[in-house]
């Protein structure tokens, strides 16, 4: 998070992927601290590094005259907002993908597949939100979505595993 602070932010997407190695790495020092690390806590950590990455860049497009301004290289900074949309949209739709694995593979309880869907539903209308309307206002409401959607994703998470 030094890094991040002093030097990272101004990277846009690496920085970007550097906060959300950050988000996903609670899973894996979890699983390690309680020697109980499994393929499990390794796809819920890709899910949460995929959906905050897609937050991340959506988040982008909310900031891009003042990132541009600032020669902060952000997607949306790079190659517009448009397409920081469907770069966002891709890394939540690969997310989304990705939570399918659990109950699939019979690593989750009964339980985790209502909540999930639940979470995965509000990722893809978010994706679909974003892609219709790439204006920084909506990816604004989009971003804050997603922590929504994120934090459905963990009870999904606490009650099917």
């Amino acid at each position: 998070m030094v890094y991040y602070n002093t030097v990272g932010k101004r990277t846009g997407i690496f920085g970007n992927i550097i906060v959300s190695v950050c988000v996903s790495l609670p899973f894996i020092f979890g699983g390690y601290a309680t020697e109980n690390m499994k393929l499990l806590l390794w796809i819920f950590a890709s899910m949460a590094f995929l959906s905050n990455l897609g937050r991340e860049v959506a988040k982008g497009i909310v900031d891009v005259v003042g990132d541009s301004a600032h020669r902060v290289r952000t997607v949306a900074a790079i190659l517009g907002p448009r397409n920081a949309s469907f770069v966002a949209s891709a890394i939540l739709i690969n997310a989304v993908g990705l939570s399918l694995f659990p109950q699939t593979l019979g690593l989750v309880s009964g339980y985790y597949l209502p909540a999930v869907v639940i979470s995965d539903a509000g990722f893809l209308s978010s994706v679909i939100s974003l892609l219709r309307d790439y204006s920084a206002h909506n990816a604004k409401v989009v971003k804050n979505k997603i922590l929504v959607w994120m934090t459905i994703g963990l009870v999904a998470f606490l009650i099917g595993a």
